[in-house]
């Protein structure tokens, strides 16, 4: 019997199907996601199947992407984006921001490039309550750049063409990540 799930590039034959979750949704997660029109009858909807051999993880990636920095259109003061909120409050000197009152599936082209610049300044970003179904989330990921399917476990197989130019980089702790 041939697997029923897909993996996540055609070019990959070998992979390992995924076992159908056991655990239920959270209330509020599983609420959100019904809200969003999401089949949960058969459990979570989607989960690809996994490459077993390390390089189809490498490959995968392993092509040329155009590239459209946002934050490089953005206004340095990021004024649309701050005159939507209700508040803006920097949570050290260095690092971190909490942006409050404002919806992220709501923000305009202007507002996105704004917080595109933010991301780079401040390296974290705050939203709470916010109210984005799976489908807006992957929208305005879209925005800044293809989204992906990361696939990175430590039962993936090495074969020896594994070990060409694309070892990850390794730390006392085990495999960067």
């Amino acid at each position: 019997m041939a697997p029923s799930a897909v993996p996540i590039n055609d070019s990959i034959t070998d992979y390992v199907v995924q076992k159908k979750d056991t655990l239920g949704l959270p209330p509020n997660s599983r609420a959100r996601l019904e809200k969003a029109g999401v089949d949960l009858s058969n459990g979570y909807p989607y989960r690809p199947a996994k490459p077993l051999y390390l390089q189809d993880v490498y490959n995968i990636r392993n092509v040329d992407r155009e590239h459209r920095e946002a934050g490089a259109h953005a206004d340095p003061a990021k004024k649309s984006l701050f005159s939507a909120a209700k508040e803006v409050n920097d949570l050290t000197v260095h690092i971190g921001t909490e942006i409050v009152g404002l919806q992220l599936k709501d923000l305009n082209d202007t507002q996105r490039d704004e917080l595109a610049f933010l991301i780079a300044e401040r390296s974290v970003v705050f939203f709470r309550d916010q109210d984005l179904s799976p489908q807006e989330q992957k929208a305005l990921g879209e925005y800044y750049g293809e989204v992906e399917v990361h696939v990175c476990d430590d039962s993936l197989l090495l074969t020896p063409s594994s070990f060409a130019d694309t070892t990850p980089a390794t730390s006392a702790t085990g495999p960067w990540r």
